[in-house]
């Protein structure tokens, strides 16, 4: 009995670790975050996350972001569905 709930203890420190750790990653949002991170830092620093601010940065500066982020914006949010209605694909 006493390995049983050791072992059991033992899995749910790892479970909570786990969820902490990840937590931060998850708050940082989908696919265009985590492929557009430098591009944010290179042309968007100054830009207060929230409210779709940093994608409109990301959007006006789409010419000169990087090409897998600009896949990224075209693939995922606002103006995938916008690209996707008047049919024309991504840059």
């Amino acid at each position: 009995m006493t390995t049983n709930r050791s072992q059991l203890l033992m899995v749910f420190a790892v479970a909570v670790m786990t969820a902490v750790s990840i937590g931060p990653v998850l708050a940082e949002g989908g696919p265009v975050a985590t492929v557009c991170a430098d591009d944010k830092v290179k042309f968007c620093a100054d830009v207060p996350h929230g409210g779709g601010q940093v994608r409109a940065c990301l959007d006006a500066n789409v010419d000169k972001v990087s090409e897998q982020c600009r896949t990224a914006l075209g693939a995922h949010g606002p103006s995938a569905g916008q690209a996707k209605k008047e049919g024309v694909a991504p840059k």
